[in-house]
């Protein structure tokens, strides 16, 4: 199960093609950055605004989301019934025409950030929600925004072309990872209408969800500490992929294969292991994460190096470095998105390291640990 991140959008938006009001037309005219320059309407149109909190589905936390975090916010405007002919306007849903005909062009990646000051979500030009309820809208996000075509690129679905306000359908995320950054998408928050029983105040839900696969190591030596010290030099994982693209139905396959580290001392010292579980040492360290694409582990590609030395107490001898390898598919064949894969590390002189590994969902334990900053 993925651990969830509930945003609730109190949200009002003005959004129709052609609203009749009191006899008067409004139309809008979107601009080339995709501001979609409708005019409010007087009269009982409530203005989006937005209010975030974290909400783990077994425990449903108001953890609030970290204040330097933001979000960017796609809204689709679907004109609904304006006349009797199905023939010349359409009635269905987002479903139907979402590939071939809606576009993002009432919110285009719409930046929300935190004011510190008024303790409130805050973004720019306000929009208001239809007049009526078969003008509906449709929502979708993602968190963080990097600002790094080298990071994220938003491309059009199935295509090689850029993604714009006036393409059709979500786009899909084109995700390079240095092992450090993660990337939660929402789900679609589809055809909603304020007039059309939408909750009180016009509250938008939208639930988010890791995408990425968090991996880490506990490594402790078998044999007693007095006898001889273990230190461990690298962790390293070889040949995985560090670029792949993000849809709606999830990661399409990966390219762009890297070597990523969990643990590396450099000119250091390195790290001495103990032999008792509870001196088992968690890498990386210092609370961070390895945050890697979720992709199958090939038993000929995908491999984890363990780098470290032996040295028998009381000798005058140099510290024997030793270099062990296995292939990852061997313990894991797949890393899935929103979960959260530990490898066991035990070492021991003269004998082949024992690896093993374990998988779980990110749970609630871990409400307030993504990176959104």
């Amino acid at each position: 199960m993925k651990t969830r991140y509930g945003i609730w959008l109190w949200a009002t938006a003005l959004a129709a093609a052609v609203l009749l009001c009191g006899g008067c037309v409004k139309t809008h005219n979107p601009d080339e950055e995709g501001n979609s320059g409708w005019t409010p309407l007087t009269g009982d149109n409530v203005p989006i605004s937005f209010a975030t909190r974290l909400a783990a589905e077994e425990t449903k936390t108001a953890t609030p989301l970290p204040n330097d975090a933001d979000f960017r916010i796609f809204a689709f405007y679907q004109p609904g019934v304006v006349d009797d002919d199905p023939a010349v306007d359409y009635t269905g849903t987002w479903n139907d025409l979402a590939i071939e005909h809606w576009t993002p062009n009432f919110m285009y990646n719409q930046e929300v950030t935190y004011d510190d000051v008024a303790s409130k979500w805050t973004y720019s030009p306000v929009k208001y929600w239809p007049n009526n309820a078969e003008n509906t809208i449709t929502f979708w996000a993602y968190s963080p925004y990097y600002g790094d075509d080298a990071i994220l690129k938003l491309k059009k679905a199935n295509s090689i072309d850029n993604y714009g306000n006036t393409v059709p359908g979500v786009p899909e995320i084109e995700f390079t990872t240095d092992g450090t950054r993660d990337l939660l998408v929402s789900d679609l928050a589809q055809d909603l209408s304020y007039r059309g029983g939408n909750p009180a105040n016009g509250t938008v839900t939208m639930t988010f969800h890791h995408t990425m696969s968090w991996v880490d190591f506990r490594v402790k030596k078998v044999d007693d500490g007095d006898l001889y010290d273990i230190v461990l030099k690298s962790i390293r994982l070889e040949n995985l992929c560090g670029t792949a693209a993000y849809k709606l139905s999830g990661w399409g396959a990966g390219w762009n294969r890297g070597n990523f580290p969990a643990y590396d001392c450099g000119a250091g010292a390195g790290t001495v292991l103990y032999k008792d579980e509870a001196d088992r040492i968690t890498f990386p360290t210092g609370g961070t994460k390895l945050l890697l694409l979720p992709q199958g582990l090939k038993n000929t590609t995908a491999n984890l190096e363990v780098i470290y030395t032996f040295h028998v107490k009381g000798s005058g001898d140099a510290p024997v470095e030793y270099e062990e390898n296995v292939l990852l598919g061997t313990l894991t064949t797949l890393w899935e998105e929103g979960k959260h894969y530990t490898y066991y590390v035990n070492i021991s002189p003269g004998n082949p390291i024992l690896f093993t590994a374990v998988a779980a969902a990110w749970d609630s334990e871990q409400n307030g640990y993504f990176n959104v900053d």
